[in-house]
């Protein structure tokens, strides 16, 4: 009997150890469709934002796209992680899942005359990254609310 209620314990507590908090301060959502909605979460510190998360649900039958945004003094740290369906509801409360990066690169602010360099600074910024800066303006200016 003993057993069998540890058991039970562990069963029911190990998935919030598993699924830890990462720490978000704010959050936003916006709906596409029915079935489509983009989740959007905030590290701030209360003097800046050092990491914003887009997560989108992958509609009725996509796989969720997650996107984390690591703002690091004049440096942006930009991950595209691509998860499972079952994933989906850890993603959209804001909880950790696993995921399959997609791709990967910094982009690193300099002096004025050479800001926002692309990985190699002989090459401009593509049209991706270009989108993945224009993004991240649109969620660092977007209103959101305190989690609490």
């Amino acid at each position: 009997m003993k057993t069998h209620l540890l058991t039970l314990a562990l069963v029911l507590v190990f998935p919030f150890v598993v699924l830890a908090d990462l720490g978000w301060t704010h959050r936003a959502e916006e709906g596409e469709d029915a079935s489509s909605h983009h989740y959007y979460f905030y590290k701030s510190s209360g003097e800046s934002v050092g990491h914003v998360r887009s997560v989108w649900n992958g509609g009725a039958q996509n796989q969720p796209i997650v996107v984390d945004y690591f703002i690091d003094g004049s440096d942006i740290l930009i991950r595209e992680s691509s998860g499972t369906r079952n994933e989906v509801s850890d993603l959209i409360a804001g909880r950790e899942a696993k995921l399959t990066v997609v791709r990967e690169y910094k982009i690193t602010g300099r002096h004025a005359k050479a800001m926002l360099l692309a990985p190699d600074p002989d090459k401009p910024l593509s049209a991706d990254q270009r989108r993945d800066l224009a993004n991240l303006i649109y969620l660092l200016a977007k209103h959101r609310k305190p989690i609490e």
